[in-house]
């Protein structure tokens, strides 16, 4: 995955390359990027990140873009439609995440549920979930 100079910038990625990069990343920030029952934001003050927010390179985030759609990210980021489906997807699944399961069960472990959410993700939308499993596993390891 890579993003390409140019008005607006390009992203370079297929679905695959960018569900694992979210994955990869996802899992070695072990958190879900937002307060309990809150919206998640691409960046928070704290510096961790929602979904989406693990593929925008911190030279080109703007605070302002927290408040806009994966769609509206579209008008400054350049994604192809099929880029905008999976993080448009991949956002839905983290703000339900975030608003319901999060808060309604406390996880001991976050990094577990983000694990289940976007495994459950991945299967349902016909992606491999090899890198996501394998950087769970080497997290877990680390932490034990």
């Amino acid at each position: 995955m890579k993003w390409i100079k140019g008005d607006p910038p390009r992203l370079e990625a297929t679905k695959q390359e960018l569900f694992d990069h979210i994955c990869v990343r996802m899992m070695r920030q072990g958190t879900i990027g937002c307060m309990p029952g809150k919206y998640p934001l691409y960046r928070n003050a704290d510096g961790t990140k929602d979904f989406v927010g693990m593929v925008i390179p911190e030279v080109l985030f703007k605070p302002e873009w927290n408040l806009k759609t994966v769609p509206q990210l579209a008008q400054h980021l350049s994604f192809t439609t099929e880029q905008i489906d999976l993080l448009g997807g991949l956002q839905d699944a983290h703000d339900w995440y975030a608003l319901s399961v999060f808060p309604a069960h406390q996880p001991d472990n976050p990094r577990l549920a983000i694990q289940e959410v976007l495994a459950n993700f991945g299967v349902k939308h016909g992606l491999s979930i090899t890198a996501l499993t394998t950087e769970f596993v080497k997290q877990e390891t680390t932490r034990q």
